[in-house]
């Protein structure tokens, strides 16, 4: 599994992308950090994909899953497509 912390649109949003090898699915989460505090870190996300097998399967299609919280770079998208290669 890979998992990169990349800049959200917004400076209190933290978002993780990755590549899930065992669901074979590309993911993403959102934390919003300007909630107040919660019991778990769980009640702060904004946005979850990529939790079921086979539900994202390019990391184009996970760029426009989160594009309401960030823009993915050439970079972030080559990284995500070779660390699926990687493992194929």
């Amino acid at each position: 599994m890979s998992r990169y912390e990349i800049p959200g649109r917004e400076p209190h949003l933290r978002l993780v992308v990755g590549w899930d090898r065992p669901l074979r699915t590309y993911f993403a989460q959102v934390w919003d950090e300007r909630l107040p505090e919660v019991e778990l870190e769980e009640d702060a996300i904004r946005l979850w994909v990529g939790c079921f097998a086979g539900e994202i399967t390019s990391p184009e299609a996970l760029a426009e899953a989160v594009k309401e919280y960030a823009d993915f770079g050439p970079e972030t998208l080559e990284r995500l497509r070779n660390d699926r290669a990687a493992v194929e």
